[in-house]
């Protein structure tokens, strides 16, 4: 049996797909077959919140929509521009180099700010 808890998270998770999904101007049975999936049912469930995905998948979704896995799996029901600028902040950390210090700094004040 699936707990309340369990059940609000895939559907986060679900949303976060769609959300992400749609900014790549992919509909569903393109991310399917990027996916690896043989329909696009497996996505709508996804998105539905019906069902979830397997680290490996996690991760395969994430490079595929441009994100960090971190952003998926986040716990916390966020705004979408809170979250956008989260998936801005942990992209930038992720491969940081000189030209985007200045770049990290306004965006992690930005985010204090919101918080």
């Amino acid at each position: 049996m699936v707990s309340k808890k369990q059940s609000e998270l895939k559907q986060i998770f679900g949303k976060r797909i769609k959300l992400f999904r749609e900014r790549k101007e992919l509909n569903q049975p393109e991310f399917a077959k990027l996916m690896g999936y043989r329909s696009k049912g497996t996505v709508s469930q996804i998105e539905g919140g019906t069902i979830g995905m397997k680290d490996e998948k996690v991760a395969r979704a994430a490079k595929i929509l441009g994100v960090s896995p971190i952003i998926l799996k986040l716990q916390a029901d966020l705004p979408e521009d809170r979250l956008m600028l989260l998936a801005d902040v942990i992209k930038l950390f992720e491969v940081p180099d000189a030209e985007n210090i200045d770049a990290i700094e306004i965006l992690v004040k930005n985010a204090l700010a919101k918080i």
